[in-house]
């Protein structure tokens, strides 16, 4: 993980919005987001007040960079990846709604359970009689 103490706060803002905007993580975009990285590491150190909006102003705004990076990017490349991702997500939908349907048939079955073991008990039942005699 890479440590914001080395940049302004306009810097890491920058940084963290541009961070958001890649919607894959692969060797490329690190190897993007290190390069970003250093250079905003270097603007910080000369400009210890610089602001986020004098950032975009001087380098662009998160979205243009991220719009320019995919531009030049490989198609295949980011074909490859999105497909990727999007079958994990597929993948983890599903489990994830297969959990909650067996949790389900547990608990329902559990719930059975209970009302059948609460109707074979025999109870007993206090009844208090309040004397109302003036």
């Amino acid at each position: 993980m890479m440590k914001y103490k080395t940049l302004t706060k306009g810097g890491s803002t920058y940084y963290r919005k541009l961070k958001i905007l890649i919607p894959i993580k692969g060797k490329y975009e690190k190897d993007f987001l290190n390069t970003i990285f250093q250079n905003l590491e270097s603007i910080c150190s000369e400009q210890p007040e610089i602001t986020y909006n004098e950032l975009c102003t001087r380098i662009g705004t998160p979205k243009d960079i991220i719009i320019e990076y995919y531009e030049n990017a490989d198609t295949e490349y980011i074909i490859q990846k999105l497909r990727i991702s999007s079958i994990i997500r597929c993948i983890v939908i599903s489990i994830l709604l297969i959990a909650v349907v067996v949790a389900s048939i547990e608990l329902y079955s559990f719930h059975k359970l209970y009302k059948r073991a609460e109707d074979s008990i025999d109870g007993y039942v206090i009844e208090r009689i309040h004397d109302e005699t003036p």
